[in-house]
């Protein structure tokens, strides 16, 4: 321990008389460390570490599941009873739908009415988890019972934000979806179900109470299932049991059930599966980083190791063995690493910061990342690993010194084993860097094709907005009908709106509605075989707001109203799908066992979920023909408010449209306020988002391999000194020594481009399903990134080679 001491101390000493070479390999250390210190923190957040659950090993994620295709869906209540009863693999089961709340301003107090994301449970959600309130108490078994579910749970953050954390909130009613409900508790800082959700973050829990055929419709697959394993029954046991339950029902009851049955998923997999590949690529990328900075480091240790070899041929000479001189050297280098870990963990919640305001596509759960013993080790380990690496080819030089070599001049570089190492790792690092830049270069391609795809509307000086009327208040159609009636007369004339429209789901946001249809003229398919295409109710004068052409036929009009002919506009795909060689103007289809409706027009196809999709069948139906079993199913009493403005500026009309709003219902919200070409903007947020992050670790990978072709050639540069002037002394010219040093350097880079390309059309395969339009072995992306990484690291041979012109053939003779 006393040696160990020495060898610190004296480490630290020599590092401090060349703070040049200790700032520079600290920082290279510290970008590394920290790029890898910040990726793995949201790894370890979303992907490792435990949910703030009692025993979160043993619960799991319930899904139905089709057998022959594979897809995967909610699950029916009646199914889940009898997964339950039958297969005794559970403690509890408790379900879930998610559901966005309309909160009234409070009287005497300020703030706006307020719609936010929260949760229908039933009551058994909370003992699932194992979890109690901070304040007051969870849901009653009662509770999930007709009449006793004006019961409410809110969340930490919404109890601070809108309630001041008012301690006596507990007991008091706040007015939710028009109907009065009692807080009966207030959750714990940090408490989060579902654990990870997409965009929003639940505030509020309240009870769910299936209705009468809810409860025993098997199709009726509307809720999400957790359950807690029993103790001693393995996720294997479990399976084993449900598959055979699953089996019977498919039996029993074969309208519903045939061909499908359970799949069975640990929660931390089920709830991180959505960002699980994206973090795995980020933190591949930053492992290359880290493995650029170990060699850069190496070879600067390398230089200043061949600068001390006369005080190691001396220190060898007086009784020092070798392992001893090893050890010396390798505590510097774990010295630096400790040193850069150590800047690199600040630098990581800096960088943690910028992502956690920058991944609007996905909640990481950003009040939890922060430090822990995992990820504080993880950050250790790296240290060491790093100090290990980038010491080892050093501390071996150093161990190989030889007495001779206290004196002698050297009027060559070093050759053999030793300039063999410090060549291998500029072509290493060369390699990794252009990995890194190819994949970047695929991913701008990509996402710049994305923009340039045609989204089937004209997204410019267009705003939207989102309405949701609460069922409790609006219960009839005569009510929704006249809301939807005065809002848009009152809209349309507002100043600078040119035209106003509804629609049930935005294009590009994130939601599409299906329905079963049949045309007339076939054969009636068997219940739960109808064919089915995307549908969207729209009112007012949607499609001229959104800019949606037409091919064919007329737009809604006032023909058009509730007591008249139902119709539905189509789009191209649909007309090019079901009447190929007909005109589809006149015929009638059958949607959802209503009414029949008339096809009246074509519109032009419309990206409705995602620009990188391949359009499908859609149809329009008017929100005021909407009756029978079509509101039962799907409710008209969620819009989205599409506005067209004169300004350049849609933003100008939001203040005068919440206003329009508020004078019909003072307590009606309206969230979600964005123009359309934000909604573009956010449709590839994700992949925007990925690139970035990916572009800044490539970026800092060329700049560190860059750096590290300087550094050796400008080591080389200094070691041939003596060289060079006898080269010039002999009638060299300075083209000619210009050539020689930028040769030895190309040829370097070029080795390491070859090897990098050929890594590259294997690592780039599993960016396919990221990119658009681009193949991942994109010939002009090679070729691109290979030439701009070459013309980099010929800038970076081109300075040390430039100085070495300018030796004095005299002086250089002098120097030994």
């Amino acid at each position: 321990m006393g040696t160990l001491w020495q060898d610190l101390r004296y480490s630290a000493r020599l590092l401090a008389k060349s703070p040049g070479f200790t700032v520079v390999a600290v920082m290279t250390l510290a970008l590394g460390i920290g790029a890898n210190t910040a990726i793995f923190s949201i790894v370890n957040a979303v992907l490792l570490r435990p949910f703030p659950y009692k025993d979160p090993s043993r619960l799991v994620m319930l899904s139905e599941v089709e057998w022959k295709s594979g897809h995967t869906s909610s699950v029916s209540l009646a199914n889940l009873a009898d997964w339950n009863n039958q297969s005794a693999a559970f403690e509890d089961v408790a379900t879930s739908r998610f559901q966005f709340f309309n909160l009234a301003s409070r009287p005497g107090r300020s703030g706006e009415p307020e719609e936010f994301l929260g949760y229908r449970v039933s009551p058994s959600l909370f003992p699932a988890l194992g979890v109690e309130a901070a304040l007051g108490r969870t849901f009653l078994g009662s509770e999930g019972q007709p009449g006793r579910d004006h019961v409410v749970v809110i969340s930490h953050g919404l109890w601070r934000r809108r309630f001041g954390g008012d301690a006596n909130l507990v007991g008091q009613t706040i007015e939710l979806n028009g109907e009065n409900c009692t807080v009966v508790g207030v959750m714990a800082p940090g408490f989060q179900y579902p654990p990870l959700t997409m965009v929003y973050t639940p505030e509020l829990w309240a009870p769910l109470v299936p209705t009468e055929q809810q409860a025993h419709d098997r199709a009726a697959r509307f809720v999400t299932a957790v359950a807690r394993l029993k103790a001693g029954v393995t996720l294997e046991q479990a399976q084993a049991r449900l598959d055979g339950v699953a089996k019977r029902l498919g039996q029993q009851y074969p309208d519903t059930n045939k061909g499908r049955g359970v799949r069975i998923t640990p929660l931390r997999e089920s709830a991180g599966q959505s960002a699980r590949r994206g973090l795995v690529l980020l933190l591949g990328a930053v492992g290359f980083v880290l493995l650029i900075a170990c060699a850069n480091v190496a070879n600067l240790l390398l230089a200043r190791a061949s600068a001390r070899e006369k005080e190691f041929a001396i220190r060898q000479a007086l009784g020092a063995e070798r392992w001893r001189l090893a050890r010396q050297s390798l505590t510097e280098s774990l010295l630096l690493a400790v040193l850069g870990g150590g800047l690199g963990v600040l630098a990581a919640w800096w960088g943690v910061g910028l992502v956690k305001a920058s991944w609007i596509w996905f909640n990481v759960r950003g009040a939890q990342i922060a430090p822990d013993p995992r990820v504080l080790a993880f950050t250790a380990a790296v240290s060491l690993l790093t100090g290990l690496l980038a010491g080892l080819a050093p501390a071996l030089r150093a161990a190989g010194a030889r007495a001779w070599a206290a004196g002698g001049l050297r009027i060559a570089a070093p050759r053999g084993r030793r300039g063999a190492v410090s060549r291998l790792l500029v072509v290493s690092e060369v390699a990794l860097a252009l990995v890194l830049l190819i994949a970047a270069g695929l991913m701008i391609n990509g996402l710049w094709r994305l923009r340039q795809v045609n989204p089937g509307f004209r997204p410019e000086h267009v705003l939207t907005m989102r309405v949701l009327l609460p069922e409790e208040k609006y219960r009839t159609a005569a009510r929704i009908t006249l809301f939807y009636q005065q809002l848009l007369e009152r809209i349309q004339s507002l100043p600078g709106v040119q035209a106003a429209g509804t629609v049930s789901s935005l294009p590009l946001g994130r939601l599409e509605e299906t329905v079963t249809f049949r045309l007339e003229g076939w054969p009636e398919p068997p219940r739960g075989e109808e064919p089915a295409v995307t549908f969207s109710r729209v009112g007012g004068d949607y499609f001229r707001a959104m800019g949606i052409p037409l091919v064919k036929g007329r737009y809604f009009d006032e023909r058009d109203g509730e007591n008249t002919t139902p119709v539905t506009l189509i789009n191209q795909a649909a007309a090019r799908r079901y009447w190929p060689d007909a005109d589809p103007i006149g015929k009638r289809v059958l949607v959802a066992r209503g009414a029949w409706n008339q096809i009246v027009g074509v519109v032009g196809d419309v990206k409705q979920l995602d620009l990188d999709r391949e359009v499908r069948p859609q149809m329009y139906l008017l929100y005021s023909q909407a009756s029978g079993r079509m509101r039962a199913d799907y409710g008209t009493r969620f819009i989205m408010l599409v506005l067209r403005t004169a300004s350049e500026n849609p933003s100008s009309v939001a203040a005068a449209a919440r206003s329009t709003v508020w004078s019909i219902d003072k307590d009606q919200p309206v969230a979600d306020v964005r123009t359309m070409e934000q909604v573009v903007a956010d449709a590839v947020a994700g992949r925007r988002f990925f690139l970035t992050l990916l572009s800044i670790f490539a970026v800092l990978a060329l700049a560190l391999a860059a750096a590290g072709i300087y550094g050796v050639m400008s080591y080389a540069v200094s070691r041939r000194t003596q060289e060079i002037g006898i080269r010039m002394a002999l009638g060299a010219q300075p083209g000619d020594v210009l050539r020689l040093v930028i040769r030895q350097g190309m040829v370097l880079v070029l080795a390491g481009v070859a090897i990098g390309l050929v890594a590259a059309l294997a690592v780039t395969r599993v960016l396919a399903s990221s990119l658009y339009g681009v193949s991942p072995t994109d010939p002009a992306t090679f070729a691109a990134v290979s030439v701009l990484l070459a013309l980099v690291a010929l800038a970076a041979s081109y300075i040390p080679a430039r100085r070495a012109t300018k030796v004095d053939p005299m002086a250089a003779l002098r120097s030994e």
